[in-house]
């Protein structure tokens, strides 16, 4: 019955919400969730109601399957661990660079539970960002074949994965392959089959830059870390 009394109240309180600004504007919507230091204290929680936890900061709401969902502005719509180009210099509010940063455990846990040491860390109370400056990112292999040295990649920081998974790195490389190259002979003369003689070798000239690239284009990475 009090469940029933409280969200009657509720929707009288919404009701009287509603209020002109004027003649001509849309109509406003005052609503204020009851405040509790830690959801979790809420006595037989239903569906469909909002708390602001003060513990956290947050707004809550209870689902229908029985769990409190953060209600939050839409950059909770972007899951924590998630990496995005970012063409400003200093990171927006719940992000950092990824520039492989250290990190205490207890600081982020979230972001510890989403990429674990995938980068780095000791994985007791430290772990670490992904460092992605300089470096182009790469889908991992996940069996296809399509990264044929897979096995090989080596871990970005101590601590890190190693191999075919997240997190790993690999040095730049080009594929192996062959040139062929013409030599032209002037004058006449005959070689014996057995004969002895002297072989002359030689290179290709050198051409390129300092390394193998696409044309790109500078972003700064950053992370989404809570």
């Amino acid at each position: 019955m009090s469940k029933k009394i409280v969200f009657i109240s509720i929707l009288a309180v919404c009701f009287l919400g509603f209020k002109g600004k004027d003649s001509f504007k849309t109509l406003g919507l005052k609503f204020s969730a009851p405040t509790v230091f830690g959801k979790t204290n809420v006595t037989n929680p239903e569906p469909g109601e909002i708390v602001y936890d003060s513990s956290d900061n947050k707004f809550w709401g209870y689902d229908t399957s029985n769990n409190w969902v953060e209600l939050s502005s839409g950059s909770a719509i972007v899951p924590v661990g998630v990496v995005l180009p970012f063409g400003g210099t200093t990171p927006p509010n719940g992000y950092r660079f990824a520039n492989g940063d250290l990190l205490n455990i207890a600081d982020y846990p979230d972001l510890f539970a989403a990429i674990g040491t995938a980068f780095g860390g000791d994985g007791v109370s430290t772990f670490r960002l992904p460092d992605l400056r300089g470096r182009f990112l790469r889908g991992v292999d996940g069996g296809t074949g399509r990264d044929p040295d897979a096995g090989s990649r080596s871990a970005m920081n101590t601590g890190g994965n190693a191999g075919n998974a997240v997190g790993s790195i690999q040095a730049d490389q080009l594929r192996s392959h062959t040139h062929s190259f013409t030599v032209g002979l002037s004058g006449g003369g005959t070689v014996p089959a057995n004969g002895a003689g002297s072989y002359v070798s030689n290179t290709t000239s050198a051409a390129g830059g300092s390394e193998t690239r696409p044309v790109n284009a500078y972003v700064n990475f950053i992370v989404k870390v809570n």
